[in-house]
């Protein structure tokens, strides 16, 4: 993962938009300094093409196949380029913070950034169970268990 990389999300679902970020990038000579990501696998596919020495985050359709997989012991048969995904806590039902999800991304060194996380309690919480990164409304919150 890159350190003090900056983030940048694809929103559209178009190679258009894949290009156009990738175009900018290159522009100004920051592959090195980027991680990229959305949540449309066509629009990540057609990023990590245009610009394949950027970093990326994990799409939704990678995200799904990873965390099924790592809940069943599986996730090494899971291919991805990606050096992180950002994920909520919980979906469909689903406990994105088990203790597998987050074994299977550190043995393949992938970092897990939780969203939109904004209660002190589940801050610390998520820091305590190995959570590489949160992203939250009020950075302030956040502060505080960085100076600890």
């Amino acid at each position: 993962m890159i350190a003090n990389a900056t983030s940048c999300e694809i929103k559209n679902d178009s190679s258009a938009a894949a290009n156009a970020i990738c175009e900018t990038i290159q522009s100004v000579s920051a592959e090195a300094r980027m991680l990229v990501g959305s949540f449309h696998d066509a629009a990540m596919e057609q990023f990590r093409i245009a610009c394949p020495r950027v970093a990326t985050f994990m799409p939704l359709g990678e995200v799904r196949n990873f965390v099924i997989a790592a809940r069943l012991g599986l996730s090494r048969f899971i291919d991805t380029p990606a050096v992180a995904m950002q994920l909520p806590i919980e979906a469909e039902g689903i406990d994105l913070t088990h203790p597998r999800i987050l074994a299977a991304a550190k043995a393949r060194g992938v970092r897990i950034q939780y969203w939109t996380i904004n209660d002190p309690g589940e801050i610390r919480h998520l820091l305590d169970i190995g959570a590489d990164g949160l992203i939250t409304d009020y950075v302030e919150r956040v502060g505080e268990f960085l100076i600890e």
